[in-house]
């Protein structure tokens, strides 16, 4: 199954306490597609350790397009989990808990062009998260800042590219691994 979702708003029910994780859009089980150009928000859950996702991967077909939505008010609003080789750019994510999760073994997705500011964390790779995921060119520094931009579980979870604009109010990067993160000449700027 292959899906073109765009230009369209959900406004989710707000906080809920309740079995039922309100989510906005689920690319499922070999699902694939595109998801551009919606309005996505308010999207809580408190009622058991699993978050409320705006746009949700899991286990989906490789290559998926994330662009151009704007997510704010929700827990995740960017959920990988078990799928490779997204692309997720051109994103304004804001006023979330995470901004971009990466977890169970999700590899080789590129994180490219975003806003990601006013979030817990802007980007969030867990200790499931898989190799070689990308981010590149992302905006951090916003009006209000992420308290965390990047915040890594795994090492080698994430790849940190070139000309990013970090902004955390408490870290740019939250690297709880061994892996050594080099920026010098990357054109990143803090």
């Amino acid at each position: 199954l292959s899906v073109d979702i765009h230009d369209s708003t959900i406004n989710g029910p707000g906080t809920i306490n309740a079995v039922q994780v309100p989510n906005g859009i689920l690319l499922i089980d070999t699902a694939g597609g595109t998801i551009a150009d919606n309005t996505i928000s308010a999207l809580h859950h408190t009622w058991s350790p699993s978050l409320s996702g705006a746009v949700l991967q899991h286990q989906a077909r490789d290559g998926i397009v994330v662009s151009g939505n704007e997510i704010l008010d929700t827990d995740d609003a960017v959920l990988i989990a078990g799928t490779d080789l997204a692309t997720v750019s051109g994103n304004n994510l804001h006023n979330n808990f995470k901004g971009v999760q990466i977890e169970a073994t999700s590899s080789n997705n590129n994180i490219l062009n975003n806003l990601i500011q006013n979030n817990t964390f802007g980007i969030f790779a867990n200790a499931t998260a898989g190799l070689g995921n990308t981010i590149t060119n992302n905006d951090f520094e916003g009006a209000t800042d992420n308290v965390t931009d990047v915040h890594l579980e795994t090492a080698g979870a994430v790849l940190v590219g070139s000309n990013n604009q970090f902004g955390g109010d408490t870290f740019f990067i939250e690297n709880l691994t061994t892996q050594d993160i080099n920026l010098v000449g990357t054109g990143s700027t803090f």
